[in-house]
């Protein structure tokens, strides 16, 4: 049975009560709307990792600054050892065509998906979902100078279901698009 943030976090949800601040403008709060607000835009490309991580974040923020519910310090300091990050990024790179959601990956690590991404960025300098694309883009690159695979089988391999969305990405991260990449 999947727990919910507020049981992983051993938090009674009868006992955290709201703290008015009405008229508070909060910044973290507004970066984290405004990037659901760019995923909603394009449903049929929202991707599930980076909503999971982007409602975790949301939901934490609110725990912490507009509740009377604080995480306790140890919980903040979860660090993932050597074997375990080799495990978690062999997990990565073996599924790369597959949807990876950060549930699944804080499961591997054994903590809450909000601690999972927190230690995750600490460990490797990127959040999960910065680390996945960045595993996609270098598999696609490889592929593209040593395959003749189609760029569309290649989206396909490293787990973009629309080839367009592929395609930018690839120019987002690489600075050319996949054709030009793979022609010399």
């Amino acid at each position: 049975m999947k727990k919910t943030i507020l049981q992983t976090l051993d938090a009674d949800p009868n006992n955290i009560e709201l703290i008015p601040g009405a008229g508070i403008q909060d910044f973290v709060f507004a970066k984290i709307e405004s990037q659901l607000r760019q995923l909603y835009q394009q449903p049929q490309t929202i991707d599930r990792l980076l909503l999971e991580t982007l409602t975790q974040s949301f939901i934490m923020h609110a725990l912490n600054n507009y509740t009377t519910h604080r995480l306790q310090q140890a919980d903040q300091q979860v660090r993932l050892g050597r074997n375990l990050l080799n495990r978690i990024t062999a997990y990565i790179s073996d599924n790369l065509s597959e949807p990876i959601g950060l549930d699944e990956l804080a499961a591997l690590a054994g903590i809450s998906p909000y601690h999972f991404a927190r230690s995750f960025k600490k460990a490797t300098g990127l959040s999960p979902h910065q680390y996945i694309i960045h595993c996609r883009m270098q598999k696609a690159k490889q592929l593209l100078l040593k395959s003749k695979l189609s760029i569309t089988d290649i989206a396909l391999d490293v787990g973009y279901k629309d080839v367009s969305n592929f395609i930018n990405a690839f120019r987002k991260a690489v600075g050319t698009s996949p054709k030009k990449y793979r022609s010399p």
